[in-house]
């Protein structure tokens, strides 16, 4: 079926104006930009490249990253951004041309750069960030896994087309190049420890978006055709089971659904877009779910794209960033009620002169949240020990906790502080076991501070007398109205 066409557009006011401070030929990169970390990340290219890192909350330019000249893909892996740097047109040799920059989300500066053949967007997920060396008809054909944790290229295997994970698998999308008309995309399941396709299922299209999980079902877009105007189809993967071979015997099912118009994927939902500008969001079997609405003329006259983050939404222009607000003002439908990703102990800082990361009592680097962790946290002795970084401080100085872009240290749920911060002389911890994980025994702590409401940095004064000591951050953190209660961080701190 054809859905009916969506009801007449509201015009989008512009709230927010925030320069990427791009000189030259520099422009933004509007459809490699990802969410992560709480911002987003944006790629400029041009006679140098650049990260842009946008506060979508606050309406922040918070950081512009050097990484290679011609930053084109961008993906989140493990506790790292990761930009794909490709080799650029024939114009010029491109400086950090075929390499990975590793950016670390905390200081913001690359701290690692991987000599990788770039051919086309990467991926993350399993573990790796998956890179092609080719995606229309050139270069070797293999599919490159780069250890997230490492850093190091530990597999190539002869997959062609371009890495998506999506629906809980990965998968490699191949453009068969037709002589002539029909096209052909193959969508193959991969395991992602042996590089092993697990099946090639053909769809007859000009190209692919997703895999993508959407309404519970695991769901692909075909173009069908793209000039001279959109036309897109609605289609099921049907993930099937594994044959004698080891195969997946899935699918990809007819389309159900056929759209005339542009269809993207924004903030976790199917978008129709006309020509950038007039927007409305469509339900699973393609049918308008609210109002449909229009970017404002000089916004649009910036070459901007939008992008929806959290119902909030932002048009990503050249050079500037144009905030719209919350999307439900205009569609009339709020945002779902989604549960965000809790905060990672990568997103967790303490400033005193230097920006330092958490550990746990055994040097593992996961958040660990009290409904979870009952058991345990399954990396390590739940002892207290000494293998973690350690902050130098001056007596009775004061050192600032940081939350995670975008959150709060809040308590709405109610039921105890938003945080506190309990200190121990660390000789006075090793070998101390703590099985639950409900953080140091009052008997060998003092409680240094605590408060409620909501703020994004705590301040706590160290004691004065000269040592080694351990500092545990007990917080709740909130966002859009959902609370994570009793994640506990710990620093080790050598006061001078």
């Amino acid at each position: 079926p054809t859905p009916s066409a969506p009801p007449a557009a509201v015009l989008a006011g512009v709230e927010d104006t925030v320069s990427f401070q791009l000189t030259g030929d520099a422009y933004a990169n509007a459809e490699g930009a990802v969410f992560g970390f709480g911002s987003l990340w944006i790629p400029a290219v041009g006679s140098k490249g650049w990260v842009i890192r946008l506060d979508p909350y606050l309406g922040a330019v918070q950081a512009r990253i050097r990484v290679g000249d011609s930053p084109r893909s961008i993906a989140i892996a493990g506790d790292s951004v990761w930009v794909a740097n490709d080799a650029g047109d024939a114009s010029r040799t491109f400086h950090g041309a075929n390499t990975l920059s590793r950016i670390d989300p905390i200081t913001n500066k690359v701290i690692d750069t991987v000599k990788v053949e770039v051919g086309g967007s990467i991926a993350g997920g399993f573990g790796a960030i998956w890179v092609p060396d080719m995606q229309y008809g050139t270069g070797n054909g293999t599919l490159a896994k780069v250890d997230a944790r490492t850093g190091r290229v530990v597999a190539r295997w002869p997959l062609a087309g371009r890495p998506v994970v999506g629906c809980g698998r990965l998968w490699v999308i191949q453009h068969l190049v037709a002589v002539q008309a029909p096209e052909v995309m193959v969508l193959s399941p991969v395991d992602p420890a042996t590089g092993r396709r697990l099946g090639e299922w053909p769809v007859i299209a000009e190209g692919l978006l997703g895999p993508l999980e959407l309404d519970g079902s695991c769901r692909v877009v075909e173009t069908v055709a793209s000039q001279p105007s959109w036309s897109q189809a609605l289609a099921t993967v049907s993930a099937g089971s594994p044959t004698d071979d080891g195969e997946d015997d899935g699918a990809v099912m007819p389309a159900y659904a056929t759209v005339s118009a542009r269809v993207r994927l924004l903030d976790g939902g199917l978008w129709l877009s006309d020509d950038y500008v007039t927007h409305v969001r469509i339900d699973a079997g393609g049918r308008p779910a609210g109002a449909a609405f229009t970017l404002p003329k000089d916004v649009t006259d910036d070459g901007a794209t939008l992008v929806i983050v959290h119902g909030r939404g932002w048009v990503i222009g050249s050079k500037t960033a144009y905030g719209i607000g919350p999307v439900s003002l205009y569609t009339g439908v709020e945002q779902a009620d989604t549960q965000p990703v809790p905060p990672t102990q990568a997103t967790m800082r303490l400033a005193s002169g230097r920006i330092v990361k958490p550990s746990d009592e055994g040097g593992c680097r996961d958040v660990r949240l009290w409904g979870e962790v009952l058991g345990g946290d399954e990396c390590g002795p739940d002892v207290f020990g000494t293998d973690m970084p350690s902050v130098k401080a001056t007596r009775g100085s004061t050192v600032t906790f940081l939350a995670p872009d975008g959150w709060a240290f809040s308590n709405l749920a109610g039921g105890g502080p938003a945080w506190s911060a309990r200190i121990a002389r660390t000789r006075g911890l090793i070998g101390v076991a703590d099985p639950t994980q409900t953080g140091m025994p009052s008997r060998l702590s003092r409680l240094l501070a605590s408060g409620g409401g909501s703020t994004r940095r705590v301040r706590v004064t160290l004691p004065t007398p000269p040592g080694d000591y351990l500092v545990q951050l007990t917080v709740s953190f909130e966002l859009d109205g959902w609370t994570f209660s009793r994640a506990i961080f710990f620093w080790r701190v050598i006061v001078r």
